[in-house]
């Protein structure tokens, strides 16, 4: 994912005149990249989206929490886990 300052760079050269082409070639993008921040930057997102992911123990959530309660070790929580 492309940070905030790909996307004002992004911009800058749309405003100057700059085809999606040349912008691809300049910055060694790819040009549907480029396409692509340029129509989030007409919906008006200044910036990336930020994606939110679920972490893969979130299915464990319970258990981790009834075995740190216990006093378990990190470890012996692992073990547990992925017995």
């Amino acid at each position: 994912m492309y940070k905030v300052a790909m996307y004002n760079t992004i911009k800058t050269l749309l405003e100057h005149g700059k085809s999606l082409r040349e912008i691809s070639r300049e910055l060694g993008m790819c040009r549907k990249t480029v396409s692509r921040i340029q129509k989030a930057l007409l919906n008006g997102d200044s910036a990336p989206r930020q994606q939110s992911r679920s972490s893969g123990l979130e299915v464990f959530h319970e258990q981790i929490e009834h075995y740190l309660a216990s006093g378990l070790s990190a470890l012996l929580i692992h073990q547990k886990l992925i017995q």
